[in-house]
């Protein structure tokens, strides 16, 4: 095994190797770019960019927005949004915050090359990196619709780099920023806090000088990481908890715990308790074969590398967020909940790899390479035969349908909401009570709009809610009677 020393040479990592891994990365996000709009002409983003283009819009408005009835911190704490308000305030287009994903994750690689060039040869920190980039449970969020996770995966590596290079003020504002991202994501950010705490405290008292950095559990200036690592995690606890009394206080709780009622537990803490005090109720109900098979799959993705390094507790607060999750939708590997774990699972299995002979250490990531090709191949999470072709047959009709009714409070289909969701900051994907008018296509290609939204439609009708004022082939648009304005 050679681990080498962080020295002046390579503590930078900006030799050829970062400029490969920049490029390949360069290369997959043009090609998803490609994808996306594709996808966005397609009108086949649905209900969370929707969301999310108007919490950004609405930045200067208290984050609000019209499917969540209110400001976004009722369901997620993520000032970092904010970040991204002076573009979508420019271009006012729902694209700002693909591509805003797109480069995020896109970046999480070559970061990774950085963090780890130090510590081996420039052709492993290149191959860590590219296992990184062809993670299927990162690279499919370049792609999936936007969400504030996107900003966790280059935090969360930044993070330890800056830890391991000494860098104290640029690790006070990354932490910052990471606490900003969401609440789950800043307690995977505490814990690290923490961990990295526990690293350098056990060097306190080794009067060994040729320490060799954090990553290798030898960081140079152990006091200092120590203590500064406890700060900061104590700020972290004090914002989040802070957010969470403003949640219970004024806004009516944390909407997410819902994903964690159970028979024997309803919330998040009480479930993990019930692990331990209630295990013959909690246990046979969260170990299913979904669960199971997630992690499985979490795993082979990094040739269960990370089971031999103590990084890998980094991973383990997100990917316990996931798993005890009562929603399949959660753990599934095209999900955004993936952000939470799978950048601390890259940093275990890098430091995995490296600690590997260089003799074994080809076999290894080339089996890793293996994997990720036969995923992309087979079960790729993209799911480009679902997202690359039009979401209703006559988009024509669609465009008609809302050119008409222009910019009023109105209800229509998810991908619809979303297409106008920023030129019309009213428009709801939600059959709303507060909608004056409603655009729906009567053979609209969903199973929650057929068994759901449609009967609800025509008993509205019915009872003369709602009249039908204009059809352009099988969409039609309704206005509530009460409503004097006429087309």
């Amino acid at each position: 095994m050679q681990i080498t020393k962080p020295g002046p040479a390579i503590r930078g990592g900006l030799d050829r190797g970062f400029w490969a891994i920049v490029a390949w990365a360069v290369g997959v996000a043009s090609l998803i770019g490609v994808f996306t709009i594709i996808r966005w002409n397609d009108w086949n983003y649905g209900y969370d960019l929707g969301i999310f283009s108007q919490v950004v819009y609405n930045v200067p408005r208290g984050f609000v927005d019209r499917p969540e009835f209110g400001t976004h911190f009722h369901y997620h704490f993520a000032p970092i949004l904010a970040l991204l308000w002076p573009f979508m305030a420019v271009f006012r287009t729902p694209l700002v915050l693909q591509w805003a994903a797109i480069l995020l994750v896109g970046a999480t690689a070559p970061m990774v090359y950085v963090i780890f060039r130090p510590y081996t040869d420039e052709g492993t920190s290149f191959k860590i990196a590219l296992c990184a980039l062809f993670n299927p449970f990162l690279y499919s969020q370049s792609f999936n619709e936007f969400h504030e996770l996107c900003f966790l995966p280059i935090l969360a590596v930044a993070l330890i780099w800056a830890f391991d290079r000494e860098l104290w003020v640029v690790a006070c504002a990354i932490a910052l920023a990471l606490f900003c991202v969401r609440e789950d994501a800043a307690i995977t950010g505490i814990v690290a806090l923490f961990a990295i705490a526990a690293v350098a405290g056990l060097r306190l008292r080794d009067p060994d000088r040729s320490r060799r950095g954090l990553l290798l559990g030898e960081p140079i200036h152990a006091k200092q990481v120590a203590l500064l690592s406890l700060a900061l995690a104590i700020v972290g606890i004090l914002i989040i908890s802070g957010y969470f009394y403003y949640a219970k206080a004024y806004l009516g709780g944390w909407a997410p715990a819902t994903f964690y009622r159970y028979s024997f537990a309803t919330t998040p803490f009480g479930v993990v308790v019930a692990l331990f005090l209630q295990p013959m109720q909690s246990w046979p109900t969260l170990l299913t074969f979904g669960r199971i098979g997630y992690l499985l799959e979490a795993l082979l993705c990094t040739v269960f590398l990370p089971l031999r390094s103590r990084w890998l507790v980094l991973a383990l607060p997100g990917l316990a967020v996931v798993l005890l999750a009562n929603s399949i939708g959660v753990w599934r590997i095209g999900a955004q909940y993936a952000l939470l774990w799978v950048p601390w699972l890259m940093l275990a299995f890098g430091d995995a790899v490296i600690h590997i002979s260089p003799q074994k250490r080809g076999g290894w990531l080339w089996g890793c390479f293996g994997i990720l090709a036969a995923i992309a191949l087979v079960g790729n999470p993209l799911h480009l035969g679902t997202y690359l072709r039009p979401s209703y047959h006559d988009l024509a009709d669609a465009r008609r349908a809302l050119a008409k009714v222009g910019n009023v409070a109105l209800s229509t289909h998810d991908e619809w909401q979303t297409r106008i969701s920023v030129a019309d900051p009213r428009a709801n994907s939600v059959l709303s009570p507060t909608s004056q008018w409603f655009v729906y296509a009567s053979d609209y290609p969903n199973k929650r709009f057929q068994t759901i939204v449609k009967p609800e439609i025509e008993r509205m009708l019915r009872r003369d809610v709602i009249r039908v004022v204009a059809r352009y082939g099988r969409v039609v648009v309704y206005r509530r009677t009460d409503v004097g304005r006429s087309l």
